[in-house]
């Protein structure tokens, strides 16, 4: 197009534009496959992930980018989603024209809520890679997500009757009441309080160390 704005006057203003066709072509990523190598994992649990990710467009995808794994509690992915896992995608690429790659990672499973979750399996999460479809980037795996509950059993005092300056025992059980084994350590909390005047008498902590005394299952 000559004279855009029209400085310059002409017999003929209507004959400034030449058209010339072109076809534009452009990379398109797909996840196209996707596991996890369990269904259900507690909180702590380290699983396998695998994924494939293929260039379904009609031209190369020649820009390095990042794969992301997240935990979602539905298949739309959103900013609120706990990121599980990350890869630089570098050593795949230029990727051809439908050419594929696949990933194999472990990953951990955050502490997010329990219950029906997804593993959200995402290519170029930063849409660093220019594609013709940017909507289709995303492949969901369900997985059950479980959890501890610790409560305490149990709990007894001797003697029932306490005075000052005598000797206390307190024996209690830490119950797994959650549907998952538990996966870290943790402290219990004793205090003794008169409860007339509100004072804390003792407030001693005891350590659980999951690696000597070990997971306490569900139930």
């Amino acid at each position: 197009m000559t004279d855009r704005n029209g400085y310059q006057p002409e017999t003929n203003e209507s004959n400034n534009v030449l058209v010339l066709p072109i076809q534009l072509v452009a990379t398109d990523l797909v996840v196209s496959a996707a596991s996890a190598t369990a269904a259900a994992a507690t909180i702590g649990d380290a699983i396998g992930v695998s994924w494939t990710v293929r260039n379904q467009g009609s031209t190369e995808a020649p820009a390095d980018w990042f794969d992301y794994v997240v935990l979602s509690s539905n298949t739309a992915l959103d900013s609120g989603d706990a990121v599980v896992a990350s890869e630089f995608i570098s050593a795949q690429t230029p990727l051809a024209s439908g050419a594929t790659y696949s990933i194999d990672r472990e990953v951990t499973i955050p502490n997010v809520p329990a219950g029906a979750r997804y593993l959200l399996f995402v290519a170029d999460r930063t849409n660093i890679q220019g594609e013709t479809n940017e909507a289709n980037n995303v492949f969901a795996v369900p997985l059950e997500v479980r959890a501890a509950d610790l409560v305490v059993g149990d709990l007894t005092v001797e003697p029932v009757t306490l005075s000052s300056g005598r000797n206390v025992t307190v024996r209690w059980m830490d119950v797994n009441a959650g549907n998952g084994a538990t996966r870290f350590s943790w402290y219990d909390r004793v205090q003794v309080r008169n409860l007339t005047t509100g004072q804390t008498l003792r407030d001693d902590y005891v350590y659980y160390d999951r690696n000597a005394n070990g997971d306490i299952d569900a139930g």
